[in-house]
């Protein structure tokens, strides 16, 4: 089977071939949904019918799907049609260490951290009970950051725990090996260099046998050659069968305890052989440590188990410890690392919204606030690692972005325009200014904390945590290119921050990681892509890009970064510039597992009583948001596409026509119809950071937008009356968000309509133009008012518990908004005066809810259905936890 470019494999665009293999065709391509490069691996046509290679390939996908190691190559999904099957798998940019040791042999000092990381690997897939039985240097990539991935477990099987076996059956003793020598079919499963020699007697394969290839593998890297050669194969597995490596070829000044234990790996008898990759670990972790002068200290073997069996081994490892000297004597035994997984109660599941990061760790490392979902209410709960207690917070519904105090006794996040600070045992919440749009937060040294603003007028700010007047630290300079700065982590040192900056680029614009020295003011990138930046003790920044985790040594003197990236962790739930993981001051791990989160859904129709009444889309949507139906009832607008890189659709009520984009440059929002359904107001990043309003044509004929609001204001949430007039949301210069309208004639000019010290938002027009809804916080939290336009008069509050994002009914005769998870109906009792009705519940959940600094989510069609956006399903339910983990980081990153 060879896969053209252009071929579709579901999402999955073929680019082109990679490499091919008796287990395999590979195929670089493209993730049409993600947007990412993956490696597409299907079956030769001659085995795309035989069961048992079937049986096999889909069994590699299971193997891979329980394994989740930052050295193991990860699966992304299966896929399978009538006439393909397809693993999708992470694209490993780099060479194969078949193609570097072709280029020599490789020093030690290069030699033994790779072994290392090929071992960890083995010990991560014998944990799993998961034999590889095909290592070789072909199958294990050195990427450019200088990573090891070991690849292709299309041979692994399950060992069976009981036994120390392995299970048989029909597929796993089919054979593997191909070449042109090889016409029939065999029982030997491996490649003939590098199998052990009870797989090359066709008997079953356990851990030792991986740890023959390792030997052989190591061997080679060291010597440029493989241990045991041959003219052809039949020589080859006689040599592994009958002959010794020729030692000799090992150089010279190979420390004696790792020339012992290649040995050892490749005893021919297995029961002399060295167990597990735990060994491996237990010698090159000691080649790499200092070297003392001390007396060797008793040691406790690693917790991957015993290295040798029997009294042979005994005296193996007495003979290596007198042979080695210096080289095994260690410091004390470094902290266990414990791994568990944590699940918050169902009256208080976790959840991963669009807004803000959704779990914060404390600095003693002994707690972790999360946010939760009560009922109808998003608020936060905070954890104790110590009882498995979680207590639900009060006063923090709505809350984003928190960050705890460095002595763990408040949180600090954003609430309703304010930045607050929250007594955790007093319950004392203390408001310490106004901030709109707060995009990050950071409580460090000296009682300081770092919050940072997107847009124009926002950047990097300090504010003292006992209050005061916030200080501008940095804005963004747009002369390079900068848009906005997010996620900012003070370093200990208080003398130092670290945060995100959004950079323009020709067609987009990227994330960076930013450093900066806050007394001198010098700035420098340090980091080209990734989000959610963390500084660990001793000198590491984290960071993540896409969903893995990943590490470098970080001189904050210098503003640098030293050493190769590595990645360290491959599935941490990723929203926009946002990852969801922490570190504490003692080194313990939280993070939320998962992936990418681009919130793919679809629309769908709901009647009044909340029952699903039709799916609109067929597919999946990457991102769907903000629906608006048209004035005339027959097409609805949305914005689709990953965060800052949305563009707007338009879509056919009925489903007669298919959806067509009428955007196309740059972050296109918040798409609203003009009276007459003609045009397609939207807010666009297309002027630079400052989101103006442009409309264009709404019937697909691609002509470039018109612009119709430019000024320095972020431009966001807004409608468009029947009489001609654009009312929006925008930041004030000494107030929060106000409401501006806009007349859409020639020479129109922006004026402020409702300006006051508080925030209001989400404006809504009545059908006749009359009224506007809108949100305010006049009250403390934000509730849903109506008021005359363009007035004089005063407003009338319609909710009584907290609303956001009102729609009127297409009559005028009922107004509708969101209460957490409730879509809440208010009847109109009269107009002079303005009277509601107390508002009820017409249904809860079934739909995604509002979050903070999101779009509206629903809209109302004139026959009472609502058009709203299904839940996404790819939110986890737990979070994970790893004990001293910082000793982890340390063996990982050098």
């Amino acid at each position: 089977m060879v896969l053209a470019s252009g071929t579709r494999v579901g999402p999955y665009e073929v680019v082109s071939p990679l490499g091919a293999g008796g287990m395999g065709e590979v195929y670089r391509a493209r993730d049409t949904k993600l947007h990412r490069e993956v490696a597409v691996k299907v079956l030769p046509e001659h085995l795309a019918t035989d069961r048992d290679r079937l049986a096999r390939f889909e069994r590699e996908a299971q193997v891979l799907a329980a394994l989740n190691h930052p050295h193991i190559a990860q699966i992304y999904g299966f896929e399978e049609s009538a006439n393909t099957r397809a693993l999708i798998l992470e694209l490993v940019e780099g060479d194969t260490l078949a193609e570097r040791i072709s280029r020599g042999p490789l020093p030690l000092d290069e030699a033994v951290p790779i072994a290392g990381q090929i071992a960890e690997a083995l010990e991560a897939a014998h944990d799993q009970g998961i034999i590889h039985r095909d290592l070789k240097p072909a199958n294990i990539k050195i990427t450019t950051a200088g990573a090891v991935k070991v690849l292709d477990f299309g041979l692994a099987k399950l060992a069976d725990r009981a036994s120390g076996s392995t299970a048989h059956s029909s597929h796993t003793i089919s054979p593997t090996l191909t070449s042109p020598v090889m016409t029939g079919v065999g029982t030997i499963l491996g490649t003939a260099a590098y199998m052990a020699p009870e797989q090359a007697k066709g008997r079953p394969a356990d851990k030792r046998s991986d740890m023959w290839a390792f030997g052989c593998v190591l061997y080679e890297m060291l010597t440029g050659t493989r241990p045991f050669e041959g003219g052809d194969i039949a020589d080859t597995m006689a040599a592994v069968l009958r002959a010794e490596p020729d030692w000799a070829k090992l150089p010279a000044a190979l420390p004696p305890a790792l020339r012992a234990f290649i040995q050892r790996c490749l005893e021919k008898e297995r029961g002399k052989r060295v167990v597990d990759a735990g060994a491996a670990l237990f010698v090159l972790n000691d080649l790499t440590a200092p070297v003392s002068t001390a007396a060797p200290r008793a040691t406790r073997l690693p917790r991957s188990g015993v290295w040798m069996i029997g009294g042979a081994a005994a005296v193996l490892l007495a003979a290596v410890l007198a042979a080695a000297g210096t080289w095994f004597a260690r410091r004390p035994d470094p902290p266990r690392v414990v791994r568990f997984d944590v699940t918050p109660p169902p009256d208080a599941a976790l959840t991963v919204g669009p807004a803000g990061v959704n779990l914060v760790i404390s600095p003693e490392g002994t707690r972790i606030v999360y946010h939760a979902r009560h009922g109808s209410a998003n608020a936060l709960d905070i954890r104790s690692l110590d009882t498995g207690e979680s207590v639900a917070l009060a006063q923090t519904e709505g809350a984003t972005h928190a960050s705890f105090s460095p002595d763990g006794s408040h949180i600090a996040f954003f609430k309703s325009g304010k930045l607050y600070k929250l007594a955790i045992e007093a319950r004392v919440l203390t408001a310490l200014a106004d901030v709109s749009d707060g995009s990050g937060i950071s409580w460090g040294h000296a009682d300081t904390i770092l919050y940072t603003r997107p847009g124009p007028k926002g950047g990097l700010f300090r504010i003292a945590a006992g209050g005061g007047a916030p200080a501008l630290v940095a804005a963004p300079d747009t002369k390079t290119g900068e848009q906005d700065y997010l996620s900012p982590e003070l370093l200990p040192d208080g003398a130092t921050a670290v945060f995100v900056v959004r950079i323009a680029t020709n067609d987009n614009s990227r994330l960076a990681i930013a450093a900066r020295a806050l007394a001198s003011g010098e700035h420098k990138i340090v980091v080209d892509s990734g989000v959610s930046p963390r500084y660990v003790r001793d000198g590491y920044l984290l960071y993540v890009q896409g969903s893995v985790l990943t590490g470098v040594r970080f001189d904050s003197a210098q503003l640098a970064t030293a050493g190769p990236a590595v990645p360290l962790l491959n599935g941490i739930i990723t929203k926009a510039s946002i990852a969801n993981f922490g570190v504490s001051r003692d080194g313990t791990l939280t993070y939320i597992p998962g992936s990418t989160v681009n919130y793919v859904s679809r629309f769908i129709w709901r009647g009044r009583d909340g029952k699903l009444l039709a799916r609109v889309s067929p597919a999946e949507l990457e991102y769907p948001r903000y629906p608006r139906i048209s004035p005339d009832g027959r097409r609805f607008a949305a914005t689709i596409g990953p965060a800052q890189e949305g563009h707007v659709w338009i879509y056919d009520m009925a489903g007669a026509a298919q959806p067509y984009k009428i955007t196309f440059n740059a972050h296109n929002t918040f798409p609203t119809w003009s009276p007459d359904a003609s045009r397609i107001a939207f807010s666009t990043t297309r002027d630079g950071p400052t989101r103006n309003l442009f409309t264009v044509v709404a019937d697909g004929s691609a002509v470039e937008p018109s612009r119709l609001v430019a000024n320095d204001r972020d431009k966001t949430n807004f409608d468009w009356s029947r009489e001609g007039v654009v009312m929006y949301q925008a930041l004030g210069d000494a107030t929060r968000s106000d409401l501006w309208i806009h007349p859409v004639t020639a020479g129109g000019k922006s004026t402020p309509w409702l300006q006051t010290p508080f925030a209001e938002i989400n404006p809504a027009f009545s059908p006749d133009g009359k009224w506007v809804a809108f949100v305010a916080d006049t009250t403390g939290p934000d509730e849903i008012w109506v008021r005359p336009f363009p007035g004089p008069g005063s407003p009338v509050r319609v909710s009584s518990a907290g609303g956001h994002d009102p729609v009127w009914a297409r009559d005028g005769k009922e107004l509708f908004y969101q209460e957490g998870t409730k879509l809440m109906a208010a009847a109109l009792l009269s107009i002079a005066p303005m009277r509601f009705e107390a508002p009820r519940v017409l249904f809860e959940g079934g739909f995604v809810p509002w979050e903070p600094n999101t779009p509206r989510t629903y809209d109302v069609a004139a026959d009472g259905r609502f058009l709203m956006i299904e839940p996404s399903t790819t939110n986890s339910q737990r979070f994970n936890v790893v004990l001293n983990w910082v000793e982890e980081l340390k063996r990982l990153v050098p």
